[in-house]
């Protein structure tokens, strides 16, 4: 974990656990297992047929059968990764602006999953050097530790500027 209090940032990798994403009620689940599904298939496939003798075959008929299995693989990989894991979000916790970030992505692809200002946060609990931010709905957004402890205090001093009870 890095924290630079100077700065007014604190920040972790990956929250410990997440509730609120884009999709809820297991759909993103769902459409990944799909995916997976369809990739798999796809690809064993094209290994059929590529392996599955089908009688005399031409030249013409070899080829035209070699490119229909590669592109079924290709498309069978593609649906297959792309039914992966999604990484989870890094948690930025900005003490200068009063606000935490939830970040997808890297360098020039980052992305905001979303922006809480501290005084737009439901709950901020906090035991020992572990947080955890609620939502106005009541829902988990983020929980993290801190270890360094002029970060915690930068922290909870923030917070109760905001008028938020730890």
């Amino acid at each position: 974990m890095a924290a630079t209090t100077e700065q007014g940032y604190i920040g972790k990798d990956a929250p410990t656990r997440q509730v609120t994403m884009t999709a809820r009620g297991g759909t993103r689940a769902l459409i990944r297992t799909a995916q997976r599904f369809l990739g798999v298939t796809l690809s064993v496939a094209a290994l059929s047929l590529l392996l599955l003798p089908f009688g005399a075959e031409t030249t013409a008929e070899i080829l035209l059968k070699l490119m229909f299995a590669l592109v079924l693989g290709f498309v069978g990989a593609a649906l297959w990764q792309a039914g992966g894991r999604v990484a989870a979000p890094e948690l930025e916790i900005d003490v200068v602006r009063r606000e935490v970030r939830l970040i997808r992505g890297f360098g020039p692809s980052r992305s905001i999953v979303t922006r809480r200002r501290f005084r737009d946060l439901g709950a901020v609990k906090t035991q020992d050097h572990s947080v955890s931010f609620w939502d106005a709905d009541q829902e988990l957004l983020a929980e993290v530790t801190i270890a360094d402890d002029t970060a915690l205090r930068s922290l909870r001093s923030a917070l109760r500027d905001e008028g938020l009870a730890l």
